[in-house]
Parts: structure tokens; C-alpha cells; sequence
């Protein structure tokens, strides 16, 4: 060494980032060789990887060694595995591993840690800070515990378990393991001049800055080699101003208890020495040598849009690279996906918005890693269906196509079977059920194809899907073993590949973007070093011990549960955003602090849950961390920066909550000259150019205004300037603009609300496809309730994806209702027992019993259905009560069951029809026009006189009602009644059949089995009270649009137009919105609610048009 060690200490203003650059760049350039005589740190490893690209670039030589500069700690750690039997050092995610393993272990003998409360993550992190800081402190177990020896109870409860677990956390390590506060004590306790000398003989001073607070290890690292080498540390610190600077006193006596020159760098500016002051005289506005702004913004997302509208001014008007320009905010977690979402859309016309968002993303929040996971989470959860679904449904699921199962056929056995999970009979239940598909499939062969082609695609895909799926099942089954861990990892690595996870980014997917590949290759990339480490540690902990898979889960979902990764970055390219603390080593010329809220910066003070501050002290350590005084400094490094201009932002509000701007602000506008605007930007300063045609259409009253056609020209404009190619893009932009102009209008609907007359071409093809019809009359109830939704089920043919029920569905329990009544009264019509049907009880339940059987289900929930409809000792049971209404309703109004499933049209099996039936449509004449309907009445019941009465079996809790037969929404009835005498063929001795009679019969349990009559006619001489009944027609409640009162052959007549109203409709191209915006099966109960973009407003006022 060529001269006597010194120890500099400087202080005063801050000064650059990297404040001894130029003094290390001369250092290199003097030296010849490829070893350096210095090592310098810096405070976070962004700042040293930047510098050491500084370095490289402001070096003379072509080639150089990889410079020594390091955080602090980055440096013991590498210290400390160059020592000779150096230990494995663990990863911040590891040893929270083990805290929690110390954790568990020493449950037992916890006394102030509970056994509720050591399974919490809040607290396992809490303890884990604490142990770390322990450690760091150079306490083990021994001599925490004999640390205080006359505290009252409650401490030495709290020492005692800290004792316990620091105990617990060194057994976990091993002889193997070594946290970084361990290794970093190892290297401070063999420091000395001699080590240092031997192994840094080149090295002749080690350089400091960026750093305002100072860790134990850090000092005690200074005061060991400060006499085998100079030592500079620079220090932003001024001690004139108390408020700004307080927590830097301890560091800054600190270091004088290691007696350097302290050597006082200048002066600093007048806003430095009366920042944050509170105590002396008033203070005038300082002068600062750049420009601040403080903008306000409504809410985040304008808060983002704004910026990355003021990004590009300063990049087009003040030509600062896009790379220097820095972006903070306190918390950058909460704000990085609205920067994801946004940026893009309000980018630069050549280059976009490129930028590197220095976050590390949630590994567990992969969808990649969750398909991992998902690999052990479906054997773990017992098959269950949804989990498998996911997995199957997993772009990242790839095996070859012979072992391929596709997620649809799956779930399509899942529901056809009623399974939440396949359990290990599930093969046996599919082959019964397609048995039944097989004998449902001959039976049909002499009657219709009704079903035949759903039975066939059934019986196909179960053939084709089930070797593969009980192949794959039986794969995941082979998972749940207990096994050692590094088995475990074999195995699981295994069936990842076998299912083509780690060959995921060979094949190309539709399902990424080339962004979103990179993200999911840096998460893969991370989760096989997590599972290594997981890997290397259970073996360490367990050893060849066997672990159970759900342990084997739960320890590597906790370590992807704290594992993060990042994209790459790239260097002199793009937006530089990062947290706070690492934002000025990019030395930015622009720096934008956005999130500038009361609560969020300055961040709310906090304190050791475990012990007070005096408590601390005591144990030698330091005081709770003051982040307010953090905070401050923080602020006056931001200011005392190389950045040109600096701009803070905040939101008004979040959501409905008012947020409050910080506290700074005020105390920055009160003692530094800086420019508030207190109004927020104008929209048009927030409007994202390509989207700027879109927004003023949105915002378009009825007709054009010329203030959309000046925007509209604006548009033109900008495109034709800087992106040309766009212009071909107007065609579209010219329709939305007179879409949203025409849905606008309130005098009638437009052709983009389902008004399809205006498309020849489309009319044509829609005329094509429905031709003369026939219209079956549910279609045709639905485009009376929605002609869109008519358009979206029946002609787009949408729709939902069916949910797997837990039991019978529906569909299943009226089919069940209806095959059981249909076989039990035409039994009673071979026996001529059919006037009398409540005393065959023993017949209903033998074919109802019969039915049930042929479903394929089992379990618990199809006991319950069963029970529902045969009863148990406490209840009769629906069919039962049935017979009780039939005998009730039949002895009072003398009409007796004739005809049973009546279809015409194709309409259900033939063995299921009445013989009445035909299999023609009905048509429907009227003016010379005709309509072909199609349909199917549940029963028809006769008296003596030739009236009839018609019966709708219902299984749900809807019924229909009059007033919906009136508004032509409920058409069924009414038309069954219109076709029920063209279909009897009644000898010309005996009377015409008269409907008399339109019900329901709600048929859902034992309280809801019942006749609910529809309309019917007052003047029949029905032995049933009419009253204000409004089903009782006439009735001065059931008009006309002239306000004459409506029989019932009337109301038959009304939905018969109704139905010829419809189609010319239909075959019109009309399908505009529902008039019942209002109603439940509009609001709730539609599966396009989401799709339709009804304007409710328009709809209720449209009654005049």
C-alpha cells in the first residue's frame, strides 16, 4: 500500500448519485492490469449494476474486469463463500421456510406465541425480521436468553420463546445451511487487519455513498479494516437542519466514534437548510434550480393516462430520451397494472411506450406455475371435477395426442354423470349409463330420431374419452404416495414432462403474446430454482424420511408463495420505473412521482410488535424504524437530484373515497417556489389519440355535431401525418360513429339495434334459413319476451355453457314428471281406470319407480330427489299429493284426463305421443297468410258436454298468467287451444270440443302440486269461483288496445295475430330489445344480459313508436 490508512468521512449536501465516480473512473484508467485497487458500495443492486455498465462504457481499455463494486451485504455474502467450509446460503424465501418450520416444531412450548397465531403470515413475517435482525446483531439462543435478567414477566416470556426459536431455527439449518445474518457474522468475526490483507492486498480504499442509515455489521466492518486500508464514506447530512436529518444522527455519530477527517463539502442552498423546519423564524420561498410541478387527477387511472400523456411532451418538446425519464410511486405494486393496461394505448406513433417496470412479479401468480400446481392440486383434492377442468384447460397441458383429453368431453361425462369428483367408480357408472344411452338407442330405432343423434355423439365421445381419462387419472393417482422429496421431485418433473409442461414454450400458442411468453419463460426459469431449493431443503430437514404429498404441497406452495421473478430490462431503452429507493441510480433528467397520498407517502409510522423501543435499546438494538424521518430524507434526495424537472402527482379520490393529498406537498409549496395546479388536466389532454374517434362518439348527442365532425377531421389529420397507413381504418371509425350516433336517437330503434332491414344481403340469408318454417311455439314466446335474444339462442344459436348440477336438472325433472304421468295414464286408459287415477296410487309409484331407476345416478342428493317424489314416514311425498289434487279437481269439475302428449310436428318420441297426434305442423291461416307451428300439449281433459279443459305440466316455479297471454309473451296455452280441434277428429253425433280452460299444473314438491287455472271462460258453467279472478274471462281488467273486455276465444284469437305478428317480424330482419327491460328474466335470469347493451332508458320510453 503506498500510503497510511485513512478514514474520510464527508458530509454536507447531497451531491451526485454515484459521488465518487469520476474519482473511480481516473482509478482505472491510471491502473494497468485487470486487478483493482478499490471496492466501492453502493446502497441497492440496481445502482451497481448500473454503475458497473458506466464504468465499462467510460473505460479506455476494450476489455476490463468485472469492476468490485456491491451493496454491503451483497459483498459478506460473496466474503463468506470463499471461506473454507463455507456453509449453503440460504434465500430470503428459504429461511422464512425454516422460521415457520421453527415456528411449528416449538409450538409446544410457546407461551406468549398461541397456536392460533403462529399459523397467521402476517406474524410468521414479523418474526422472521425479528429473528434475522437478531442474528444480525450476533445473537444466538444462549445469549439472547441471558440478555436481560431482571425484566418483568411478559419480556422474559417474549425472550424466552425468541430464545426458543432461534434455537429452533439453527437446528433447522444444520451443519449445511447458513442464513445471510449468520454468514455475515462468520465473516465479521474473523476480520482483522491480516484477513483483510491477505485476501484484498491490491485493495486500497473501499468507497461508500447512497447510504443514510448504518446496520451494526456495517460499522463494525469499518472499524476492523480501517487500519488495513483508507476507508471514504460520504454522508448526506447537515446538522443545521434538525427535522430533515434526525435519523441520521446515530449513523453520523456513529462513524465518529471511529475518529475519521471529517471533511465538510460546501454549503448547502437555502431550501436545504429550511426544509421541513418547523422551529426559528418564517421562512421566504427558496429558490430550487429545477422545475416542479404538482398536478392533481381524479382518480388513478387518469392519474396514469396523464402521465403517460406528459411522458411523451417531454420527449417530443424538451427531447429527453425516453430511458431518462424515471417513474416512482410508494407503492409501484398497486399502480403496475394500471401502467400495463394503459401505457399501451397511449403510446408514441413509432415506438410505442416501451418501458422497464422494475417489479417482481408474483411467481404464484403465474398462470404457468398455477397449471404446476395444478399437476398435485387435483389428485390432493380427490379429482375434483373443477380442478381437472383447469388443468385440462391449460394452454400449457400438451401431451401427445394419443394421451390428449379434451376438458369439453370431460366435463360433458362430469354432467351427464352428476359428478363434483370422479371417484373410483366413476368407470363404472359411465358404463351403465351408456348401456342406458345403447338401449335408449335401440328403442329408438323403431320410432324416431327424436334423441337417436344425441345418443349417438354421446356414446362416441364416451368411447373415445374414457381410456384416456382413467389413463390420466390413474397418472395423478401415482402422485399421492408418501415418498422422499427428492423422489417427489423426480416423479413431478417426470409427469410435467410427460404432459408437455417443460416443452411449453416450444409450441407455438395463440393464447400468448410475445410478451406474455417471455413472462411465463422468466417464471418457468424460477420455479425449477425453487423447486431445487425446495428439493435440497426437505432432503436437508427430512432426509429420506417419507413425506405425505399434501406435506409435500403445502412446503413448495409456501415457497412459490414468496418467490418473485422479473422480465429482463433493457438497458438505454424505455421508461425507467422502479420503487422509490432505487429510482435515483438511473440519474434520470425527468423524474415523475406519482401516488403522492397522506398514508402512502410519508408511509404511517410503525414499531416493533414484539418489543418497545426502551426494551430495544436494552438489547442493544436499534430504535423502531421512523419512517416519517425515512421519508423526509427521501424527498430531499429526490429534490437535491440531477433530475431537470420534477413532477408529483395524486389522486382526488379512489372509487367513491376521498384521498388526501400528502403532506409534503404542503410543506414543498410552502418553502420552495414550485407550480400547483389546482385544477385538473382538461379531458382532451388525457385523451389517448387512438382511441380519440371512439370517445367522441361516445359523447355524440342525437344527429353529428360539428364539434364531433372537428374532432373527427383532428383524426383524420394526425393520421394522415404521422401514421398513414391508418387511414384505412376510417371505414370502421365512419360506422361506429354512426352506430353510437344512431342508438342515440329516441324516436326509434336503428339498424344497430337489431333492425337488420338495412342489409339486403343479411335479410336474404336470414329469409333462406327459416323459409316457410315451422315455428315451434317456446321460439316463438321467446322472440315475443326478446326478439335479440330470439336472435342470439336461435339464429346465432349462442349459448351458455352448462354448469355440472349437483342433481337431476330441469330439463331431467320434467322429462321425469312427464314420462311417469304420460305411461300412468295411458296404463289407466287401457284399464278404462283413467276417471278415478288416486285410487291406482300402487301403479303411479310402480312407474314412477321404473323411471327412476333408468337414471344413472347415485348418492345422496338423488336419495333426496327420490324422497321428494315417493315421501318418507314424515311426509306423503309429490306423487301422493298429486293424486290427492286430481282427486279433488276432478270430483269437482267433472273433466276427466283423455289425451296425453298430443304433438304436432316433430315434437318428443312417438312412443311418448298420444295417437292423436300427427306428424305435420299445424297451420295457421289468417288474411291469406299462413304459419306452421309446432308443439306439444301435455293433456287434455273432457266432460260430458264435448268442453275441454288443457293442462301445462310444470316442474319449475314459473307459471304463466293471463296478462302475459294478453301481452303475447305466454303464448303456449292460448295456441294449444287454437290447434286442439283441428286435431280431433270428433264424429259428427257427438259435440265440437270446446277449450274452456287454460292451467297449469305445477307439479315442483309437495307444497307447490297444484292446479293454477290461466284463463278460462266465466260463462261455461265451471264449478269454480270466479270472483275478481282476472283469469275469468270477460273481465274489465283483460282489454283490448280499445278497452273492450276479451273472451277467452278472443284472447285465443289475439295470440293467434300475435304469432303472425312475430314472424312477419322475424322474416323482417327485427330483433331490437325486449319491452320488459324491467323483468326478473331480463334483469337477472338472461344469459346475454351482459351482451345485449340494452339502453334500458330508450326502451321504456319506446311504447310511442
Amino acid at each position: 500500500m503506498a500510503h497510511d490508512p485513512a478514514f474520510h468521512l464527508l458530509t454536507g449536501p447531497a451531491g451526485e448519485y454515484y459521488y465518487f465516480k469520476n474519482e473511480i473512473v481516473e482509478r482505472i484508467r491510471r491502473q494497468p492490469g485487470l486487478e483493482y485497487d478499490f471496492i466501492y458500495f453502493l446502497p441497492v443492486r440496481r445502482a451497481v449494476r448500473y454503475f458497473k455498465e458506466q464504468l465499462i462504457d467510460l473505460a479506455d481499455r476494450k476489455a476490463l474486469a468485472d469492476p468490485p463494486v456491491y451493496t454491503f451485504y451483497q459483498f459478506m455474502v460473496e466474503l463468506y463463500q470463499q471461506l473454507p467450509g463455507a456453509r449453503k446460503v440460504i434465500s430470503n424465501t428459504m429461511r422464512l421456510f425454516l422460521v415457520e418450520e421453527a415456528l411449528k416444531k416449538n409450538a409446544a412450548n410457546l407461551q406468549f406465541f398461541s397456536p392460533a397465531s403462529i399459523r397467521r403470515r402476517g406474524l410468521i413475517h414479523k418474526v422472521d425480521e425479528l429473528l434475522e435482525e437478531l442474528r444480525e446483531y450476533g445473537y444466538d439462543a444462549a445469549g439472547l436468553a441471558g440478555s436481560l435478567q431482571e425484566e418483568d414477566e411478559d419480556d422474559r416470556v417474549r425472550i424466552q420463546d425468541f430464545s426458543l426459536l432461534i434455537s429452533g431455527f439453527e437446528e433447522a439449518l444444520g451443519q449445511r445451511l447458513i442464513d445471510e445474518a449468520g454468514a455475515i457474522q462468520a465473516v465479521i468475526a474473523r476480520l482483522d487487519e491480516a484477513f483483510w490483507r491477505k485476501r484484498f492486498p491490491r485493495v486500497d480504499t473501499v468507497y461508500l455513498s447512497g447510504y443514510g442509515l448504518f446496520s451494526r455489521p456495517m460499522l463494525e466492518f469499518f472499524r476492523r479494516i480501517q487500519n488495513a486500508c483508507s476507508i471514504k464514506v460520504k454522508l448526506d447530512y447537515l446538522p443545521e437542519n434538525h427535522e430533515m436529518f434526525e435519523h441520521i444522527d446515530p449513523a453520523y455519530e456513529a462513524l465518529k466514534n471511529l475518529h475519521p477527517v471529517e471533511i465538510q463539502l460546501g454549503q448547502p442552498e437555502a431550501w436545504e437548510r429550511q426544509l421541513f423546519r418547523k422551529s426559528g423564524a418564517e421562512f421566504a420561498q427558496a429558490e430550487i434550480k429545477k422545475g416542479i410541478l404538482i398536478q392533481p387527477l381524479n382518480s388513478r387511472s387518469e392519474e396514469v393516462a396523464f402521465i403517460a400523456n406528459y411522458i411523451k411532451r417531454l420527449h417530443h418538446h424538451l427531447k429527453i430520451p425516453l430511458h431518462k425519464i424515471g417513474i416512482t410511486f410508494p407503492s409501484l405494486e398497486q399502480y403496475a397494472p394500471l401502467i400495463h393496461e394503459i401505457f399501451p394505448r397511449y403510446g408514441l406513433p413509432d415506438t410505442g411506450l416501451p418501458y422497464n417496470l422494475s417489479t417482481g412479479f408474483q411467481l404464484s401468480q403465474s398462470p404457468l406455475i398455477r397449471s404446476f400446481l395444478l399437476l398435485l392440486e387435483v389428485p390432493l383434492q380427490n379429482f375434483e371435477v373443477k380442478k381437472l377442468l383447469q388443468l385440462l384447460s391449460s394452454p400449457f397441458f400438451n401431451p401427445s395426442p394419443a394421451q390428449r383429453v379434451e376438458a369439453g368431453a370431460v366435463k360433458l361425462i362430469a354432467r351427464e354423470l352428476r359428478l363434483g369428483y370422479f371417484h373410483a367408480k366413476w368407470g363404472e357408472d359411465l358404463q351403465k349409463y351408456r348401456e342406458l344411452l345403447q338401449r335408449r338407442l335401440t328403442e329408438s330405432a323403431e320410432d324416431d330420431d327424436f334423441d337417436r343423434q344425441r345418443c349417438e355423439e354421446l356414446i362416441e365421445t364416451f368411447a373415445a374419452a374414457a381410456p384416456k381419462l382413467q389413463t390420466l387419472l390413474e397418472g395423478l393417482k401415482a402422485l399421492d404416495r408418501k415418498q422422499p422429496a427428492a423422489d417427489f421431485r423426480e416423479q413431478y418433473l417426470g409427469l410435467l414432462e410427460h404432459y408437455g409442461f417443460l416443452n411449453w414454450y416450444k409450441n407455438e400458442s395463440e393464447a400468448l403474446t410475445p410478451q406474455e411468453r417471455e413472462r411465463e419463460y422468466r417464471a418457468f426459469n424460477r420455479f425449477i430454482k425453487v423447486l431445487d431449493q425446495f428439493s435440497w431443503i426437505m432432503t436437508n430437514l427430512h432426509g429420506e424420511r417419507k413425506l405425505a404429498l399434501k406435506e409435500l404441497h403445502q412446503y413448495l406452495s409456501l415457497l412459490v408463495s414468496q418467490a418473485t421473478y422479473n422480465l429482463r430490462e433493457w438497458a438505454n431503452y424505455g421508461l425507467q420505473i422502479m420503487p422509490r429507493l432505487e429510482i435515483l441510480s438511473t440519474e434520470p433528467q425527468a423524474l415523475i412521482f406519482g401516488g403522492m397520498v397522506e398514508g402512502e407517502f410519508p408511509r404511517p409510522y410503525t414499531h416493533d410488535v414484539f418489543f418497545n423501543d426502551d426494551k430495544r435499546k436494552q438489547m442493544g438494538l436499534a430504535a423502531t424504524e421512523d419512517l416519517l424521518a425515512q421519508d423526509r430524507y427521501l424527498l430531499y434526495q429526490l429534490l437535491s437530484s440531477g433530475a431537470e424537472r420534477l413532477v408529483f402527482t395524486y389522486p382526488r379520490f379512489q372509487k367513491e373515497a376521498a384521498k388526501v393529498p400528502s403532506n409534503f406537498l404542503n410543506v414543498l409549496a410552502d418553502q420552495v417556489k414550485v407550480r400547483w395546479r389546482k385544477p385538473t388536466p382538461s379531458p382532451r389532454f388525457l385523451q389517448n389519440r387512438q382511441d380519440l374517434l371512439e370517445q367522441a362518439a361516445r359523447r355524440i348527442p342525437p344527429g353529428i355535431q360539428p364539434a364531433d365532425q372537428r374532432n373527427f377531421r383532428r383524426w383524420i389529420l394526425l393520421h394522415q401525418r404521422e401514421q398513414p397507413e391508418k387511414i384505412t381504418l376510417l371505414p370502421g371509425w365512419l360506422q361506429r360513429l354512426r352506430s353510437n350516433a344512431g342508438k342515440r336517437r329516441r324516436d326509434r330503434f336503428g339498424e344497430y339495434e337489431g333492425m337488420l332491414g338495412a342489409y339486403p344481403e343479411t335479410l336474404r340469408e336470414l329469409r333462406e334459413r327459416i323459409g316457410e318454417g315451422p315455428f315451434s311455439i317456446t321460439r316463438l314466446e321467446t322472440y315475443a319476451f326478446c326478439p335479440i335474444r330470439f336472435f342470439f339462442q336461435y339464429l346465432l344459436r349462442l349459448e351458455e355453457e352448462p354448469e355440472i348440477e349437483a342433481g337431476l336438472t330441469p330439463l331431467e325433472r320434467g322429462q321425469l314428471v312427464h314420462q311417469t304421468l304420460f305411461r300412468f295414464y295411458h296404463a289407466l286408459k287401457e284399464r278404462r281406470q283413467e276417471r278415478r287415477p288416486w285410487e291406482e296410487a300402487a301403479l303411479l309409484r310402480e312407474i314412477a319407480e321404473e323411471e327412476f331407476a333408468r337414471l344413472p345416478f347415485q348418492g345422496i342428493l338423488f336419495e333426496l330427489e327420490r324422497e321428494k317424489y315417493f315421501g318418507s314416514a314424515q311426509h306423503p311425498g309429490v306423487w301422493a299429493q298429486f293424486l290427492k289434487e286430481e282427486e279433488e279437481a276432478i270430483t269437482n269439475l267433472q273433466f276427466y284426463p283423455e289425451y296425453f302428449e298430443v304433438a304436432f310436428g316433430r315434437a318428443g318420441r312417438k312412443s311418448e305421443q298420444d295417437p292423436i297426434s300427427v306428424e305435420e305442423p299445424l297451420t295457421l291461416e289468417r288474411e291469406g297468410k299462413t304459419v306452421q307451428i309446432t308443439g306439444k300439449i301435455d293433456r287434455v281433459d273432457l266432460n260430458e258436454f264435448g268442453q275441454a279443459l288443457l293442462l301445462d305440466y310444470k316442474t319449475g316455479a314459473a307459471v304463466s298468467h293471463v296478462r302475459e297471454m294478453l301481452a303475447g309473451t305466454a303464448l303456449q296455452l292460448p295456441l294449444y287451444a287454437a290447434a286442439l280441434p283441428k286435431l280431433l277428429q270428433r264424429g259428427q253425433s257427438e259435440p265440437a270440443v270446446e277449450p274452456v280452460m287454460l292451467a297449469i299444473y305445477q307439479i315442483r314438491d309437495e307444497e307447490n302440486c297444484r292446479r293454477v287455472a290461466a284463463a278460462f271462460d266465466r260463462t261455461a258453467g265451471l264449478n269454480i269461483k270466479t270472483g275478481n279472478n282476472p283469469a275469468a274471462l270477460p273481465n274489465k281488467k283483460i282489454v283490448d288496445e280499445e278497452g273492450q273486455e276479451l273472451t277467452l276465444r278472443e284472447l285465443i284469437e289475439r295470440s293467434e295475430a300475435q304469432v303472425f305478428a312475430g314472424v312477419e317480424k322475424i322474416r323482417r330482419g327485427e330483433f331490437r330489445h325486449t319491452a320488459y327491460p324491467d323483468a326478473p328474466a331480463c334483469e337477472s335470469y338472461c344469459e346475454f344480459r351482459r351482451m345485449c347493451r340494452k339502453d334500458v332508458g330508450k326502451l321504456k320510453g319506446a311504447t310511442h313508436f
